[in-house]
């Protein structure tokens, strides 16, 4: 109630976005209980009404977390794979695999599961891997393999319908988690990427 003129503004850059195809970041702004989680509630359910077959991803940062890498980035891997932390290792594997071979396939199907595997906790082995060994060892390799790995995914999503990424509470996120997301926008800007 009272949102009418701000969600009307969130479709019209939703709209924009996917009618250009150019990447699109909105920041919305207010005191908790102003009806922020309410109006993204309301914007995900026209974009879902309208049949726009965007991909919907929802991470969430807090103030315990705000150390944690990635946190919210890889709580929207999770959440769009369906995983849950306490299940075993091997399930949360599959169900990342699962996820990301809707529109991935092959060596780039591997190598993107095997780095956002890192990123959610889902580690897989580096036996036949040197790519993956050598970015154990190197914090800067496997910050630039991990940001391949986001960027190749969300441009396969992008390829397949727009893409809504929702970060809740992003003041509670660390730098790093900021910094992806600032040059996933510069490095995907002619996708239609919200």
């Amino acid at each position: 109630v009272g949102r009418a003129t701000e969600l009307s503004r969130l479709e019209g850059i939703f709209s924009a976005c996917t009618g250009d195809s150019e990447a699109r970041a909105v920041i919305v702004l207010g005191p908790a209980g102003a009806g922020k989680s309410r109006l993204r509630r309301e914007l995900v359910e026209q974009i879902q009404r309208r049949g726009a077959r965007a991909t919907i991803l929802s991470g969430h940062a807090d103030a315990i977390g705000q150390s944690s890498p990635f946190g919210p980035i890889a709580d929207a891997i999770r959440d769009a794979a369906g995983i849950h932390e306490a299940e075993p290792l091997e399930v949360r594997r599959q169900k990342l695999t699962a996820r990301l071979r809707r529109h991935l396939d092959g060596e780039r199907l591997a190598r993107v599961a095997t780095f956002l595997g890192e990123l959610i906790r889902a580690p897989f082995p580096d036996d036949d891997n040197a790519e993956l060994r050598a970015a154990r060892q190197n914090a800067q390799l496997m910050g630039d393999a991990t940001q391949a790995a986001w960027e190749d995914w969300l441009t396969a999503e992008a390829h397949a319908g727009p893409v809504v990424l929702i970060l809740e509470d992003l003041h509670w996120a660390d730098a790093a988690t900021v910094q992806m997301i600032d040059a996933t926008l510069r490095n995907l800007r002619d996708l239609p990427l919200m």
